[in-house]
């Protein structure tokens, strides 16, 4: 939509009548004048929190509205990138659809255990018509082919390490003067393609020096894992 893979994206798929932007937390307030913005929407705010990847879900009758009320020292987690989905045309999307959206995204997630839900309670779910609950029912189908789209992966189950066989597992280590790094490799994540195959294993030695060629993002999950003790003295 801005012609960078970093700005803001519109997506949109053939015979639907809802559309989903994604926007970077730092366009939020360039973002007041996108289509359909201040209409009934589901959101999700996609982030870090402590180094795991986290996501908020939320409704709004004003999706933009609500947008510039997420603000770390009232929620007290930071996020990165917000995914909103709203109705292109009016009265596909209203407060009991997009409240009965969130509470089912809510519980996907939730039960798919791949990202931390930053949400403190379970929203409440909406009493819809049959004919509409299967409407939403389609919508949720439909979204859920989309936020992989953009990068996310929230309604894909984790699957517990012990399901993988050791035989799978590739010891690494990598040493310079400043660092020594025990990484496992999981081959079957690797051809299953679930999430990244190497993990950083605890009693890594991490580098004091930190590069200045290292991303914003990486170097706000250090300091997260600093501050949480994750990272302790150097040492994972």
């Amino acid at each position: 939509m801005d012609g960078d893979g970093s700005q803001r994206y519109q997506v949109m798929l053939d015979n639907w009548n809802i559309k989903s932007y994604k926007i970077p937390v730092g366009l939020v307030a360039d973002s007041n004048s996108l289509d359909n913005i201040h209409t009934a929407g589901v959101y999700f705010l996609f982030g870090y929190d402590e180094g795991q990847k986290s996501v908020y879900v939320g409704e709004a009758e004003d999706v933009y509205r609500r947008l510039t009320q997420h603000i770390p020292e009232k929620d007290g987690y930071i996020w990165d990138n917000a995914v909103v989905f709203i109705a292109s045309d009016i009265g596909v999307l209203d407060k009991a659809r997009v409240k009965y959206l969130e509470n089912r995204f809510y519980n996907i997630i939730k039960d798919a255990n791949s990202y931390k839900l930053l949400n403190r309670n379970e929203p409440t779910k909406a009493k819809l018509s049959r004919p509409a609950e299967d409407s939403m029912e389609a919508v949720i189908d439909n979204i859920r082919l989309i936020i992989p789209v953009l990068g996310y992966t929230p309604f894909e189950n984790r699957i517990s390490e012990n399901k993988f066989s050791i035989e799978n597992e590739e010891i690494f280590y990598i040493k310079n003067k400043e660092l020594q790094a025990k990484c496992r490799f999981n081959l079957d994540k690797y051809l299953l393609k679930l999430d990244k195959p190497f993990t950083l294993l605890k009693g890594s030695r991490i580098s004091n020096k930190i590069n200045s060629s290292l991303s914003k993002k990486l170097k706000q999950q250090r300091q997260e894992c600093t501050d949480s003790n994750v990272i302790k003295d150097g040492i994972l």
